[in-house]
């Protein structure tokens, strides 16, 4: 979880990660079945902020 690490050190707020999906997609980057690009849409689209209006 060093990546959600990273983020909470730089002051993005992580508790709306999904947890399960968080854990299994770190499971496939490190088994090589996802990227780190993956990854990281993963983690913007969970952590984009709501729209307003």
């Amino acid at each position: 979880m060093a990546a959600v690490e990273f983020l909470e050190a730089n002051g993005v707020d992580t508790s709306r990660l999904p947890e399960q999906q968080t854990y299994e997609s770190l499971i496939k980057v490190a088994d090589h079945e996802m990227d780190r690009f993956e990854l990281a849409d993963l983690f913007r689209s969970a952590l984009r902020p709501p729209r307003a209006g």
